[in-house]
């Protein structure tokens, strides 16, 4: 979410009034030419770049808890087990942490759904929850990468002909022998070629580095001494969720003005009782993007009307909100977490997520 600015507040957060509902334009980038005309004569007449419109219903998350003041009164501090905590307040403030980082894993689990081409839902009586696989679903967000962008990466044109001829990753990276940065020169190529863009981005597990920083034609060309990279370092902050940053970072001489992300976190995904953990990238896998920027991503917030408490107003909740309402007969606190949010690809060609090794 902090790579992407789409946290809350984020940077590529945008809000265009569309309630629930909505829908956002896909563009392909052209790498034709203008037409040329002779001295005095009208203008070439040209049709408008086509535009792919792609309807959708806003994922939403709503959680509510409660807890009774009667039970968290008697209950002491949970940092300072000595010390009564008055009405609970020390109590509520700690059991909000969990909530909101649900909520971030919530947005998280989008994102990295969009970045694989599709999130599943599963369904538990009134309840979806998201899953990476395709077992037991019951519906598809389906991000429309195209197929040339996953896998071994055939990557095509516009008019779908493969630009390289067949796969770019031709040789797993686990083998020494795998042309690697030519590998990473293709997909930028290719990139270009398709959508006018440069890779930027790696993303890959710690042990898809391993065979980066070992590999043979890496490592070539820096002298035996020296290290394969000129930038190897932990990244230092704090995820969404209010966690500790799990990433470091990366750059190799043989692939320069592109950053390596070593990412091994992930979320624990299914129903109440029943999640396993999943991780945001594969094994063997790696996600190759552009630039992030707002002409190709953006996280779409919605809005709905909201009744915080009984004979209140009505007010209108934009993306991401939470409030508390006190209740009488038994006296409780109740809390609200309400989020309608979406991931947007503007041009689905723009990134890769390709089967590195393992093939």
């Amino acid at each position: 979410l902090n790579l992407f600015g789409m946290q809350v507040g984020g940077p590529l957060e945008a809000f265009y009034g569309h309630g629930r509902e909505g829908f956002y334009n896909i563009f392909n980038n052209l790498r034709s030419t203008a037409v040329e005309t002779a001295p005095g004569m009208p203008a070439a007449r040209r049709q408008r770049q086509p535009v792919g419109r792609v309807p959708f219903v806003y994922p939403r998350m709503y959680e509510e808890f409660s807890l009774l003041y009667e039970e968290i009164h008697n209950i002491s501090k949970i940092d300072d087990p000595t010390t009564r905590d008055i009405a609970g307040e020390n109590y509520i403030q700690k059991q909000s942490m969990g909530p909101g980082q649900r909520h971030a894993n919530w947005r998280s689990a989008l994102l990295v759904g969009m970045l694989r081409d599709s999130l599943y839902l599963q369904e538990s009586g009134n309840y979806w929850y998201p899953s990476y696989t395709s077992s037991g679903n019951v519906a598809r967000r389906n991000f429309q990468l195209p197929s040339g962008n996953k896998s071994q990466l055939n990557i095509t044109d516009v008019a779908g002909n493969s630009i390289f001829g067949g796969n770019i990753i031709d040789v797993p990276w686990s083998s020494p022998g795998a042309n690697i940065p030519r590998h990473c020169q293709k997909i930028d190529e290719a990139l270009f070629r398709r959508h006018g863009v440069h890779l930027k981005h790696i993303v890959v597990r710690g042990a898809e580095w391993d065979y980066v920083t070992n590999n043979r034609y890496v490592g070539a060309g820096t002298g035996i001494a020296n290290p394969p990279f000129t930038q190897y370092e932990r990244k230092i902050g704090t995820n969404a969720d209010g966690t500790p940053m799990q990433v470091w970072v990366g750059q190799i001489n043989k692939v320069p003005g592109v950053t390596w992300h070593i990412v091994n976190d992930g979320r624990d995904l299914g129903a109440p009782g029943s999640e396993t953990f999943s991780y945001d990238i594969e094994e063997g896998s790696a996600l190759f993007l552009p630039e992030i920027t707002r002409d190709l991503f953006e996280g779409l917030i919605g809005s709905e009307p909201v009744v915080e408490q009984v004979n209140g107003p009505v007010s209108v909740k934009r993306g991401f909100s939470a409030w508390t309402t006190l209740t009488p007969n038994p006296s409780s606190y109740e809390s609200f977490m309400l989020d309608n949010f979406l991931p947007c690809p503007y041009v689905p060609g723009s990134w890769c997520y390709g089967t590195v090794s393992g093939f």
